[in-house]
This record gives structure tokens, sequence and C-alpha cells, in this order.
């Protein structure tokens, strides 16, 4: 029983402590550091972080990367004046990410979750774990019939997490086309 207490009081005044780090994390513009000290690394996962709610509302909180990209963040208020503020990373093999929270009131505008970038006569939509392309929109009249198998395929490729372009799309039919629109 004697040894009971102590652990007790212990524990309280972590408790304590952790409640004003939380909550010193937003107020303040707290910096964030992520360190692998597995020596694995890991992919791109959710990580949360509970937060006091600035007076702000949800609305007033970033999440900021080393470089200074606003990184896309949820923050979600639970109860008495709190949140979990919550953002995906990934972490490198022995490395670390830094991350500022603010509540400076600025817009918390992410990067978009879909892109799309013409690249000549094709357009590439994208996001983080895939991209997809396409022939870019236009249209294209042939004076003389042209066959079918010699225009482009309406998904070009597919390029995954590594970057490297995959498949090649192609209409498998000669049947004479005299306008093309996309």
């Amino acid at each position: 029983m004697n040894g009971f207490k102590p652990c007790v009081i212990v524990l309280t005044i972590l408790s304590i402590l952790l409640s004003i780090q939380s909550r010193s994390l937003a107020d303040a513009g707290q910096t964030v550091t992520i360190k692998d000290w597995t020596g694995r690394g890991f992919p791109p996962d959710l990580v949360n972080y509970d937060i006091a709610l600035p007076a702000g509302g949800a609305q007033a909180v970033r999440v900021v990367d080393a470089s200074g990209n606003v990184v896309t963040s949820q923050v979600t208020p639970t109860t008495g004046g709190k949140a979990t503020l919550s953002f995906v990373t990934d972490l490198p093999i022995n490395g670390q990410v830094t991350f500022r929270i603010q509540t400076d009131g600025q817009p918390a505008a992410g990067k978009p979750a879909v892109t799309a970038q013409v690249d000549g006569k094709t357009i590439i939509l994208a996001n983080q774990s895939l991209a997809v392309r396409l022939p870019a929109p236009g249209e294209q009249r042939f004076t003389t019939p042209v066959p079918a198998s010699t225009l482009p395929a309406p998904v070009l490729a597919f390029r995954g997490l590594d970057g490297a372009w995959r498949g090649r799309g192609t209409i498998n039919h000669d049947r004479p086309v005299s306008l093309m629109r996309v």
C-alpha cells in the first residue's frame, strides 16, 4: 500500500504535465519532431496529437512542415475545450520530421488532394498515391477519316508511389474516325 501512493502522485504529476504540454502545443506555435529510433522508417501514416482548441476554433489551426509548406490536417473538437489534431506523415529510416503547429488565424490552405497538370498533348491527374495520364482536352477533326487504332486511348498510363509509369492504353479497332473529342 505504501508504494501505491507515490505511484499515483507520480502519474498525476505526469498527467498534469502532459496536459500543460498539449495545451501549449497549439497556443505557442509548438514545434513537433518525430524521430525514427527503430532504424526501419515508416510509410505515410496518420498521426494524432491532443491540443487545446484555440479561441478561433478548428479553422485557426495550421500544421507547417520544415520547408514552410502547409500540411493538410484535420482538427476534431472533443470535450472540455480540447481537440485532436490529425495529419499524415512518413518517417525516413533513422531520420526525423519536424512540424510547427500554429494558431495565428491564417487560413489552413493545404496542398490540394488532386492535381491536374498539362504535359504536352496529355494531362496528368494525380494525388499522393496514384497518377493517371489521359489525352489532353480538345477536339480534332480529320478531313480523311483515320483508323481508331491510331488515336490515343482514354487512359494512357498509370503511375504508382515509386514514380514509374506503367501500362499503355490502346484502341483496338480500325473503325474510321473523322472527329475526336476529349
